[in-house]
């Protein structure tokens, strides 16, 4: 027996109303043994995300990627852990956008 899959939105695109997707999500899962799928592209707008959240790695694997590509990309990981601290002289950290910026780079903001 397969399992049921439901599909949401996480917000009405028309009227910015978010769904309480835990509470949707513990109900299929608990009553009907279903995988629910969330959609949050039209949340965006209504929703405050940090995306640059410190100390956090987002890595996309697609799933046409090939094994040597994939390699790559966990091989670049492990040398950024590895050696980030050695780059630490060449940035600085902008507080007004809570970002990480190359000293080249910076403008007169202040």
């Amino acid at each position: 027996m397969t399992n049921p899959i439901g599909s949401f939105s996480a917000a009405s695109n028309a009227s910015g109303i978010l769904e309480d997707t835990i509470a949707i999500t513990e109900f299929d899962s608990n009553n009907y043994n279903a995988l629910s799928f969330w959609e949050c592209a039209c949340a965006a707008p209504n929703i405050q995300i940090n995306m640059n959240r410190p100390g956090t790695v987002h890595l996309n694997v697609n799933f046409t990627m090939s094994y040597k590509e994939i390699d790559f990309l966990v091989q670049a990981l492990e040398f950024v852990s590895s050696h980030s601290w050695k780059f630490l002289p060449l940035y600085t950290f902008v507080v007004a956008s809570d970002e990480w910026k190359h000293r080249s780079k910076l403008t007169k903001m202040f």
